[in-house]
């Protein structure tokens, strides 16, 4: 079986504070986009798990298609194993969601491979023992996200919002622990009551602005690299009707409401690495 992981951006994200259980308390907007990796799946008799990764090196015991399948297999009454080819095109490091994708992927593919019947609910458990945003990858909606993100709502864009994306990778990779760990000591973290505004979504008699999807990963990320900042200036300049980093970066989007022109492209590449795609619903 063949099934596509698409990635994701985030519509603003707020950091609420620090949780007792050592999590972050978060709001954000997910969207996925119309960027992919691309997994081969089939089945083995020998019990044994195989992952082939091709286009990024992951150490087996970091990479989390072999953990969700390694978590599945708990609920198999045979020994039945699977192979999995893993081609990456979503950058490592970039703030989207490449791997928890690549997770959801597998969580909803093999139960149908292997026979398995698990409640939705098991399902939605076992994704956020992944990873905080492998649940939103089991959703096909844009949600808003809050808890570590893996509690969700279902979200309806406006019409007229900007769904036409560009996204910019820089050759930087960043750690999202880095990048709490540092939010946390250089800035305050905001109290509760400041959720994530997003006022085109969830207040859909404003205009779009890019102040409404402020993440608060930019205050240290663009601190610690300027040269992200730049990215999201230039999308500004280009015309995006809005533009944020996504999840803890490095990745920077742009959304426009038509397909950005050759000329934004070419400007926009001496970046990085250069996607267009839509928002995907």
């Amino acid at each position: 079986m063949k099934v596509r992981a698409f990635a994701k951006i985030n519509l603003g994200l707020k950091i609420l504070g620090k949780r007792a259980d050592g999590f972050h308390e978060l709001d954000t907007i997910f969207a996925r986009i119309g960027i992919f990796d691309e997994l081969e799946i089939r089945l083995r008799e020998d019990g044994q798990i195989h992952v082939t990764v091709e286009g990024a090196q992951i150490p087996t015991k970091e990479n989390l298609v072999f953990r969700a399948a390694w978590l599945l297999q708990k609920f198999s009454p045979r020994s039945l194993g699977i192979d999995i080819f893993l081609k990456k095109r979503i950058p490592l490091g970039a703030g989207l969601g490449g791997g928890s994708a690549d997770a959801a992927a597998v969580l909803r593919t093999l139960p149908k491979i292997w026979g398995l019947k698990i409640a939705p609910e098991k399902l939605h458990k076992i994704a956020a023992s992944l990873g905080s945003d492998v649940p939103f990858f089991l959703a096909k909606k844009v949600c808003r996200g809050r808890g570590r993100g893996e509690i969700l709502e279902p979200i309806t864009l406006p019409k007229k919002f900007p769904r036409e994306v560009l996204v910019v990778v820089p050759p930087i990779q960043i750690s999202t622990a880095w990048a709490f760990n540092t939010l946390s000591l250089r800035a305050p973290l905001r109290g509760a009551k400041q959720s994530v505004r997003a006022a085109g979504l969830l207040i859909p008699s404003r205009r779009d602005r890019s102040d409404d999807f402020l993440n608060d990963f930019e205050r240290v990320v663009f601190q610690e690299f300027p040269e992200i900042r730049q990215i999201k200036k230039q999308l500004e300049k280009s015309g995006a009707a809005i533009a944020s980093l996504s999840g803890s970066g490095s990745a920077v989007f742009g959304l426009f409401r038509k397909r950005p022109s050759r000329e934004i492209i070419q400007e926009l590449s001496q970046f990085g690495t250069v996607f267009v795609a839509k928002i995907r619903e």
